[in-house]
């Protein structure tokens, strides 16, 4: 999660998730249940779920609504692996942004990959842009 402060393009921002969504296999692949396990790769990337809650009262409600938006299941035999979520706190008018997403495609070594290329494509969107990437992201392979 991250606080905010000052002023967000939500269009900018489903735009960039919806480009590292395509970016990373592993955000998007439909992982079987079967022996050995299976990671296949669709043709159609789709896009990750980007939730807008209501308004918070408190930073303590926006923390606790958002973790219970990001706490739902992911169905990853579908290729939902991950889900954003944002949520505007009245008081204060920041906005908490948050990613949830399903340990079988994420590790701690891809939180640095993840927010570097989120931060990427989203200043790349922002200004009007396709993010250009300087190097291909890492595969399942």
């Amino acid at each position: 999660t991250w606080w905010i402060e000052g002023e967000l393009d939500p269009r900018a921002l489903m735009a960039a998730l919806g480009d590292v969504h395509k970016r990373h296999e592993s955000l998007r692949a439909r992982y079987r249940r079967v022996d050995p396990p299976v990671a296949i790769i669709p043709p159609n990337t789709g896009m990750p779920q980007l939730r807008l809650l209501t308004d918070a009262t408190t930073e303590q409600d926006a923390l606790n609504q958002l973790t219970e938006a990001l706490q739902q299941p992911l169905d990853y035999t579908q290729g939902r692996n991950w889900r954003a979520a944002l949520i505007r706190e009245k008081s204060t008018n920041r906005i908490l942004f948050g990613i949830g997403i399903h340990h079988i495609a994420f590790d701690g070594w891809s939180h640095a990959l993840l927010v570097r290329d989120l931060s990427h494509a989203y200043t790349a969107r922002a200004a009007g842009k396709t993010p250009e990437w300087d190097r291909p992201a890492p595969t399942l392979r």
